[in-house]
């Protein structure tokens, strides 16, 4: 379970949205194709990391723990 604060809508006109979801439990989400490049920052109990992620063409598993929080910026398709 996760809980998601989306903001759309974004002034920017590279930015498509900016997500946080901060995970409640344990488990596997799948993260699915969008068509969008995202920078993701991750926090968990090992430390920050900074993604870059490109267009996938398949769901990605991510595993969470309790308490681990994402910060996606996803830019919209034509930005790169």
């Amino acid at each position: 379970m996760q809980q998601v604060t989306l903001w759309e809508g974004s002034t920017s006109p590279i930015v498509r949205s900016i997500t946080r979801t901060v995970y409640v439990g344990s488990g596997i989400h799948m993260m699915v194709p969008d068509g969008c490049w995202d920078i993701a920052i991750i926090r968990n109990s090992s430390g920050t990391l900074v993604l870059r992620t490109g267009q996938t063409t398949r769901p990605v598993p991510f595993t969470y723990r309790d308490g681990d929080e994402v910060l996606a910026i996803s830019f919209r398709a034509s930005t790169f």
